[in-house]
């Protein structure tokens, strides 16, 4: 099922393949209306909740230069994530995709260590796996 929405048109049904959403991200506008940021949040609601997901990350772990480019712009975040970047345009007003990798037990440190900060952009998110607490 594909939700339109004005102005821009937003498709928030998940795409099938990695060069796909890569499309779909590049064609999400960069204004900043409440019908497109509820459109932009359903889109990422619909791409982290169904079985499209799965198969898109396997896209990526079978492709060995495709892997390659996703982890040389991965890193590990100063508040003890990975931070998978899965698509980035390279463009100042582009979405990205990224994967929080979140693994505890963390040391006592690390726990302890709460790196309070700020965005110089708005986001999107969507549980994939767990809860937030």
């Amino acid at each position: 099922m594909s939700t339109l929405s004005t102005p821009g048109s937003i498709r928030t049904d998940p795409p099938t393949t990695y060069e796909g959403l890569c499309r779909q991200l590049a064609s999400l506008p960069i204004d900043r209306s409440d019908d497109t940021v509820r459109s932009s949040l359903e889109f990422v609601h619909a791409l982290g909740s169904s079985a499209g997901l799965p198969a898109l990350l396997r896209e990526v772990l079978a492709d060995d230069r495709l892997l390659a480019s996703i982890a040389q712009r991965s890193y590990q975040h100063t508040n003890h994530f990975d931070k998978i970047v899965l698509v980035d345009p390279g463009t100042q007003l582009g979405h990205r995709l990224t994967l929080h990798l979140w693994n505890p037990p963390y040391s006592d440190a690390e726990a302890e260590d709460e790196q309070i900060h700020d965005h110089r952009f708005s986001f999107w998110s969507h549980v994939v796996a767990g809860t937030l607490t």
